[in-house]
């Protein structure tokens, strides 16, 4: 395992995906804040513009990049709120992506998608777990990459 640097602005996304699931890390790029609506509550995840909103979807290829800049452009044009599902919600192993946003998030295919309302834990695909991503003086760092990842950066259009 390695590690990844990528400089990016705020009008950029950088997709990560392995053989069975993409990752989409974009910077906040400014304060914003994002709503996410647990059974009990509603929380306010108020981000810096070096956080990063990272969207893990579990699947690969334009499909997947497309549903990732779709869910994207719901978050931050649209401010659409994120859901979490309690746990053991029937509809949890439906859900096609999930988002987290931090300035650190872990992935982790040991959580149930949808559940997990720590901001820093994010579930992935089993080849992409035990990932980190950090935000660190303006830059995007991948910690702990597996082999054969690919990487690609593009300008976010809606």
């Amino acid at each position: 395992m390695s590690g990844l640097e990528f400089n990016l602005r705020d009008d950029r996304i950088l997709f990560v995906e392995s053989d069975s699931g993409t990752l989409g890390i974009i910077p906040s790029g400014r304060r914003r804040t994002i709503f996410m609506n647990t059974p009990d509550d509603e929380v306010a995840l108020f981000l810096e513009p070096d956080d990063l909103i990272v969207i893990s979807a579990f699947s690969s290829g334009e499909k997947a990049r497309r549903g990732i800049m779709a869910l994207a452009y719901l978050l931050l044009e649209i401010e659409n709120p994120l859901v979490v599902l309690p746990e053991n919600h029937p509809g949890s192993r439906r859900l096609k992506m999930v988002v987290s946003a931090s300035d650190t998030i872990r992935l982790s295919c040991d959580i149930t998608p949808g559940t997990h309302p720590d901001h820093h834990l994010l579930c992935s695909v089993s080849e992409l777990s035990g990932m980190e991503i950090m935000s660190e003086n303006g830059l995007v760092k991948l910690l702990n990459t597996p082999p054969g990842i690919r990487t690609r950066v593009t300008k976010l259009e809606w």
